[in-house]
């Protein structure tokens, strides 16, 4: 969508006052990025569409998995209910917090500049969803792309308190990846990271546990998360589905009212 001549006049006058270069160019964003990338001159190339906003430490944080070894960084895009709460927000808050610890549905935000010139960058051809098509190309020429974790703590213990109050509620978990441990060899968190990775895997026992214990139906992505979640004291076989590629609609309303 091309905006309206004021709001680019405003985005220029914003960037100039910080001293920022403004390019115009278009019709579309694969265009639009592109061009803005051969026009730079730094080392990493961030990019932050017209509709979001950076908190204030994630550049820092992008830059710390860059020092590591990584050639790109993904950060889920999650919208702010609190600006704007209705329907459709929740839907997006939902969507990408289902892609957290996803590295196929999404796109690095985050990327160094010779490795976004070395995959050619955007396919000027697509119109739509076309991030994770540099993404894949990453993937596929070696490149290391790095997930800046995001825990789901918080979700877990309003749900929990909500199916303690209500027991006729139905607590539908989805559990998207356990963390790794971060002593073993193929954890992504090493030297300075090293603390993170160990709150990060200590973050999600209790949620774990809140979930096997407490949830009428848990989702996952494969079929070995599957079998952490499966007890037959609890949750049956048919009570733990492992979500490939999409979220199943149908089963929850399958299951039964609680007595």
């Amino acid at each position: 969508m091309k905006d309206p001549p004021n709001k680019i006049l405003k985005r220029a006058t914003i960037a100039e006052e910080y001293r920022a270069k403004t390019l115009l160019k278009g019709p579309k964003r694969s265009s639009q990025i592109n061009y803005g990338v051969l026009n730079a001159s730094g080392e990493y190339v961030l990019r932050v569409d017209s509709d979001m906003t950076a908190d204030v430490n994630v550049v820092k944080k992008y830059l710390e998995l860059c020092k590591e070894g990584a050639d790109a960084v993904v950060l889920p895009v999650l919208p702010r209910p609190s600006t704007c709460n209705n329907f459709w927000v929740n839907c997006r808050v939902l969507e990408q917090k289902m892609l957290i610890d996803d590295m196929i549905n999404v796109a690095p935000r985050f990327i160094r500049r010779n490795v976004f010139l070395a995959v050619r960058g955007y396919d000027e051809r697509i119109v739509a969803w076309e991030d994770y098509d540099p993404h894949n190309r990453s993937l596929n020429s070696g490149y290391k792309v790095a997930l800046l974790q995001d825990s789901a703590l918080p979700d877990s213990i309003p749900a929990w308190l909500l199916k303690i109050r209500f027991k006729r509620a139905k607590w539908i978990a989805g559990f998207y990846l356990f963390a790794p441990n971060p002593f073993s060899k193929e954890s992504p968190y090493k030297g300075k990271r090293l603390l993170t990775g160990l709150l990060y895997c200590l973050s999600q026992i209790p949620v774990y546990w809140l979930a096997k214990k407490y949830a009428d139906m848990v989702w996952v992505t494969n079929e070995s998360d599957r079998w952490r979640f499966i007890d037959n004291r609890k949750l049956m076989p048919d009570r733990v589905i492992a979500v490939r590629g999409g979220v199943d609609t149908k089963t929850p309303v399958l299951i039964p009212e609680p007595k």
